[in-house]
C-alpha cells in the first residue's frame, strides 16, 4: 500500500522525486463518481441517527467517521485510480522531467511576450557566453542583491562573440536601478554566465503620421520597420526568423509614409507568434532584414503602445 503518491517507486528511484512529483500532479484526476460517492456519505452521516451512542457526543462521533472516511477514500485513491493514471501517463512524465523549467515554459512565455512593448533593450558583455545555444528566455539576477528578473534574448548579428542582446519583461521586479557596468549573472540554458552591462539602449518613442489608413484593425496586423527600405515589396512574402529558424508567411497590406510596412499573418497554428523586437529576414534574393515593431491589438491597451491606434501608425 502506498500512503502517497510520494512512495510510488518510480518516484522515489527518480534522481529529482520533488521535480517529477510536481509534474505528475496535474495528470491526477478525481472522477466524477467520487463525488458522488461523497455527497451521499456527507447525506448519510447529517440523517444517521447516533444518539443511541452514549459514550460519545453525537457530534464528535460524526465527526470522527466523516475524517476516518475521508483518510481511506485517499489511500483508496492513491492506490487505485491515482496510481492508474500516473502509470498511463509515466512516459510524458518522465520526458518533462528531463527538460528544463524554463523549456516548459516556453509557451506560456510566448504569451506573456507577444503583448510586451520592448521599450528598453540591453547589451551584455559575457566572457563566457560565445554563441552558444541556448533557449530564447532565462532570467538575470543582480549581483548585488541576487533578485531575478525574466529576459528575452534578442537577435543581433551585429554584437561581438562574447556580447548578447536582451530584453527584461518586468524591470521593476529589480528594486535597484540598472546602468551601465552593472554586473549581472544570467541564466541560460539552466547554465549561470557572469556578465555586465556595457550598453543600455532606450528604444525611440513613434511619432504620430497624418497618413490614414483604410484597413482592418480588427486583424492579427503585424508592423514592421525594414533596416534598408527596399525599392519594391511584394504583396505575398515568406519570412524567416534567424533566431528560431521558423517562417512565416506575410501579406502586405499598408506602407506608411514613415517607411513602417503592415503586414498580415496568413498562418494559423504557429508554434511559436513573432514578437516585438523579434529580426525577420525576407526569403527573396535581396534577404531583406527588418524588425517587427508591435501588433495591432496593441491600440487596445493602455499606455504607450505603438504602432497602431485609431486607424494610424505611429
Amino acid at each position: 500500500m502506498y500512503l502517497s503518491i510520494n512512495h510510488y517507486p518510480e518516484i522515489t528511484k527518480h534522481s529529482d522525486p520533488q521535480r517529477i512529483t510536481r509534474l505528475a500532479k496535474p495528470y491526477l484526476t478525481t472522477p466524477a463518481i467520487v463525488y458522488v460517492i461523497h455527497s451521499v456519505v456527507l447525506v448519510a452521516l447529517i440523517m444517521i441517527d447516533t444518539t443511541s451512542v452514549q459514550q460519545l457526543h453525537p457530534f464528535i462521533l460524526k465527526a470522527g467517521l466523516l475524517i476516518t472516511y475521508l483518510i481511506a477514500m485517499h489511500l483508496v485513491g492513491i492506490n487505485t485510480w491515482q496510481r492508474k493514471q500516473f502509470l498511463s501517463h509515466l512516459d510524458d512524465i518522465k520526458a518533462k522531467s528531463e527538460q528544463s523549467d524554463i523549456a516548459l515554459a516556453q509557451s506560456s512565455l510566448f504569451n506573456y511576450w507577444q503583448d510586451y512593448q520592448v521599450a528598453k533593450t540591453f547589451i551584455i558583455t559575457a566572457p563566457n557566453y560565445s554563441r552558444m545555444h541556448t533557449f530564447e528566455f532565462g532570467y538575470l539576477s543582480l549581483c548585488e542583491n541576487g533578485e531575478k528578473a525574466m529576459i528575452r534574448v534578442l537577435e543581433d548579428e551585429n554584437l561581438a562573440s562574447n556580447q548578447l542582446k536582451i530584453a527584461i519583461l518586468n524591470e521593476q521586479v529589480i528594486p535597484a536601478v540598472i546602468t551601465e557596468n552593472t554586473n549581472v549573472v544570467l541564466t541560460l540554458a539552466e547554465h549561470p554566465i557572469n556578465g555586465s552591462i556595457c550598453k543600455i539602449n532606450q528604444v525611440a518613442k513613434r511619432k504620430f503620421t497624418a497618413n490614414q489608413l483604410s484597413i482592418n484593425f480588427t486583424e492579427k496586423l503585424v508592423v514592421v520597420e525594414f533596416e534598408q527600405l527596399p525599392q519594391e515589396l511584394s504583396l505575398i512574402s515568406n519570412v524567416i526568423n534567424p533566431q528560431t529558424n521558423l517562417t512565416y508567411q506575410l501579406k502586405l497590406v499598408a506602407v506608411d509614409n514613415q517607411n513602417y510596412v503592415v503586414y498580415k499573418i496568413l498562418d494559423d497554428n504557429i508554434s511559436r507568434p513573432l514578437m516585438s523586437a523579434d529580426l525577420i529576414v525576407f526569403d527573396n534574393d535581396k534577404k531583406q532584414r527588418a524588425h517587427v515593431l508591435g501588433f495591432s491589438e496593441l491600440a487596445s491597451h493602455f499606455g504607450n503602445h505603438y504602432p497602431l491606434s485609431g486607424g494610424e501608425i505611429r
